[in-house]
């Protein structure tokens, strides 16, 4: 999906970024076959994405992280299964699936499914990805959405004030941590 904006910027550095180990191996592997140039980095996921001008993600607990960082993002997952593929789109009832753009209330991420094992709609990712990081009035749609999808979660501290929250319920009065 990288390849047509590869092409296009040489300059173009693309990162595999991964917060541990675990796939490693499988990640090199296919890093050694593809066409398009790219480096694995392995350790700090948040001073990786910190240089990042744009992101392709699969839908998970990283779309936290690229928010955070107020990333423009395109998001893709895996639907299992040839039934699951076709079922799924049909019975889902939310227009999105991605936590970020479910705190947006709109879809500020582009969201995209794959049948796993299949190649999916990899020209229309790959154009979504070169919106992503050179559509200047797009990225400054996106931007401001994730802020404020970003406020919806609220400041950093959310353990201290849960943890104030109960101890106030708990002692029926206001105690300072």
């Amino acid at each position: 999906a990288a390849a047509p904006l590869a092409a296009e910027v040489p300059t173009l550095r693309i990162t595999v970024a991964q917060s541990g180990d675990e796939l490693r191996p499988l990640i090199e592997s296919i890093l050694a076959r593809s066409e398009v140039p790219a480096v694995l980095e392995v350790g700090d996921l948040h001073s990786t994405l910190s240089r990042a001008r744009s992101a392709l993600a699969a839908s998970g607990t990283v779309l936290t992280d690229l928010l955070h960082q107020r990333l423009p993002t395109v998001v893709i997952y895996a639907l299992r299964g040839r039934l699951r593929s076709r079922l799924v789109p049909a019975l889902l009832t939310t227009p999105f699936f991605s936590s970020t753009n479910l705190l947006a209330g709109t879809e500020l991420l582009p969201e995209r499914g794959f049948r796993a094992g299949a190649d999916g709609p990899l020209e229309e990712v790959g154009a979504l990805v070169r919106r992503a990081h050179l559509d200047e009035e797009w990225r400054a749609l996106c931007q401001a959405g994730l802020e404020r999808a970003a406020e919806r979660i609220g400041p950093a501290g959310a353990a201290r004030r849960c943890a104030q929250h109960v101890l106030e319920v708990a002692l029926g009065s206001t105690h300072p941590l």
